[in-house]
């Protein structure tokens, strides 16, 4: 196995043989989206207000901090 896995992979896992699967159809699975746990897939649309523009800022402010560290040739900071 490589030491370090393709850049955006955080776990690498592998299944055991003797594996047997389970009905997880009552267990809240925590949402992204929602940012809580949930029995149903939620849609995008859903999504709080509050939390869509926490991470629509979060973006805005990780895209100004990568053009500060890594200018694009011609633009300076």
């Amino acid at each position: 196995m490589k030491k370090d896995p393709e850049p955006g992979v955080f776990l690498i896992a592998k299944k055991p043989m003797n594996q047997k699967d389970i009905n997880i159809r009552g267990i809240a699975l925590y949402s992204m989206v929602l940012g809580k746990g949930t029995i149903s897939t939620p849609d995008p649309e859903d999504m709080p207000l509050r939390r869509r523009t926490k991470l629509l800022v979060l973006r805005l402010l990780s895209r100004i901090y990568h053009l500060l560290i890594n200018p694009v040739s011609g633009i300076s900071a």
